[in-house]
């Protein structure tokens, strides 16, 4: 188990293999931070890239929200609009001032 060395080079004792065994270890070590390097590097970019959706999703929503309260508000002031000129019609039909076909 253990390589041939001197009694005086004893801090030269290592394991048979171990040296071609720790740099294959290493050298998959090496690139499976690459890859865990490049996978937070991807996971970041995708995050990037879905806030941006949901931002413009929010700010189209919001935009939306303002034009229906627009609408709305048009819609509720023609309302009022429509009601005053059947109520100002039929004060006047009432009045005789206006005829009906």
């Amino acid at each position: 188990m253990f390589s041939q060395v001197a009694s005086s080079d004893v801090g030269a004792i290592r394991p048979l293999g171990l040296d071609s065994g720790s740099e294959e270890l290493q050298k998959e070590l090496a690139e499976a931070s690459r890859r865990v390097r490049h996978a937070d590097t991807e996971r970041a970019r995708s995050v990037e890239q879905a806030s941006g959706v949901v931002e413009k999703a929010i700010m189209k929503r919001e935009w939306a929200l303002e034009v229906l309260d627009r609408s709305t508000e048009a819609e509720e002031e023609f309302s009022k609009r429509l009601h005053y000129e059947f109520y100002l019609a039929a004060a006047m039909v009432g009045r005789g001032r206006l005829t009906t076909c």
